[in-house]
């Protein structure tokens, strides 16, 4: 496990840019979730068992929990449905924008994890037919053709 954070010190790597990737995957982890989730653990070691009940009980945070509880679930369903349909369409159907529209889809958003094996420097999408499969390892990586 040592070895695995090391730096490469000239060799070429397996996973090119995983310094960088793994950097920006712990930033994001901090500031998204877990100095969020250590404020609220700090401040819920104040409250005693009593402020929990009543807590618990209030009807306006229950009614929170419920919304947003239903309200999860039924984004959850809405992407279900319409990404399938977008997945169907653009695997089926060739039309104007479709490589747009896939770029779009397949460059990373801020709230993702960024991955070294699918960097997004442009909206330009990559041809599946172009991945190069590596001898002894089971990572693929895609290769750009030139317009």
């Amino acid at each position: 496990m040592k070895h695995f954070f090391a730096r490469s010190g000239g060799r070429n790597q397996i996973i090119p840019g995983f310094g960088l990737t793994m950097g920006m995957s712990i930033t994001m982890l901090s500031l998204l979730i877990l100095i969020p989730l250590a404020s609220v653990l700090a401040h819920s070691l104040q409250l005693t068992a009593n402020d929990y009940a009543k807590l618990i009980t209030n009807s306006g945070i229950r009614n929170a929990f419920i919304t947003s509880i239903s309200c999860s679930v039924l984004a959850a369903l809405v992407n279900c449905v319409f990404g399938f349909i977008l997945a169907w369409v653009l695997i089926r159907y060739e039309f104007t924008g479709k490589r747009l529209l896939n770029g779009v889809i397949e460059c990373p958003s801020p709230c993702r994890r960024p991955s070294p094996a699918s960097p997004c420097p442009s909206s330009i999408p990559i041809r599946a037919s172009s991945a190069v499969s590596l001898p002894a390892t089971a990572y693929r990586l895609p290769i750009p053709r030139s317009a």
